[in-house]
Formats: structure tokens, sequence, C-alpha cells
């Protein structure tokens, strides 16, 4: 499990990550993507959770970012498990 709600990690340490738990013989990654604290995923059909959500600008997952850590992981015979939990109170 990484949590990137709460604790935001760029995609180069999330990379590393997933070659550690392969080293390590793990095979599913369960991704905390989003949750009350931060939404930093920018998803086409609503832009603006992410423009009022994550920490920073600099602090967001792209699709692009998401496709490039689930081919990677895959890469690896790692089965990525994403969490992406709705804002709320």
């Amino acid at each position: 499990l990484l949590d990137t709600a709460r604790n935001y990690y760029p995609v180069r340490d999330i990379l590393r990550t997933i070659r550690a738990m392969a080293a390590n013989k793990l095979n599913v990654f369960h991704w905390h993507i989003t949750d009350s604290q931060s939404f930093p995923i920018v998803l086409p059909s609503v832009p603006n959770l992410a423009n009022f959500g994550s920490y920073s600008p600099a602090m967001r997952y792209t699709d692009q970012d998401v496709r490039r850590i689930v081919r990677f992981a895959e890469a690896f015979g790692i089965r990525v498990i994403p969490e992406i939990d709705m804002p709320g109170e």
C-alpha cells in the first residue's frame, strides 16, 4: 500500500517502489491515490477536483503518469489496484 492521498510521492519514487516490490516478490501494488486530504489525480472528466484538491500544481498525477506507472508495474508482473475515494467530509 502506498498512500499518495496524504503524502505525495513523485512518479520516480513510485517506480522505484515498484522495482523494489518486484525484487522482493511482491505482486500487488495497492495505490491509495485520493482521499479527503487531497485529490492529486487529474481526471479528464472532472479536472477541477485536482485543481482544487491537490496540495499544489506540482503535486498531481496526470493520466499519462498513471499509464506509465501501470505499464511499468505490468512489466514486472505487478498488478496495480488504484483506490480513488471521492472528497467529502
